[in-house]
């Protein structure tokens, strides 16, 4: 492989793991969506259950968001940073 080649390889590795963690960081935001409506749908119908549903799908959707995004960031740049 040339230089060329291999800088173009590496620039859509980047963009392939940096998609992967947008993805996650969508489906942990939609996860704590669907949570907010649980929660809200707990409070008018005072469903216990579906309030702490709700909190829970809130924390745990915003936690794998969080971290699925960090992780491949983080990934990207660290196949960003290699020389060859």
């Amino acid at each position: 492989m040339t230089k060329e080649s291999e800088k173009k390889f590496m620039e859509t590795a980047v963009r392939v793991v940096n998609a992967i963690g947008t993805i996650g960081g969508l489906v942990g935001l939609g996860w704590a969506a669907f949570g907010i409506w649980d929660l809200a749908t707990g409070i008018k119908r005072d469903d216990d259950i579906k309030k702490d549903r709700g909190n829970l799908s809130i924390l745990l959707g915003a936690v794998l968001g969080i971290a699925l995004k960090a992780i491949f960031s983080a990934v990207a740049a660290g196949i960003q940073s290699f020389n060859f």
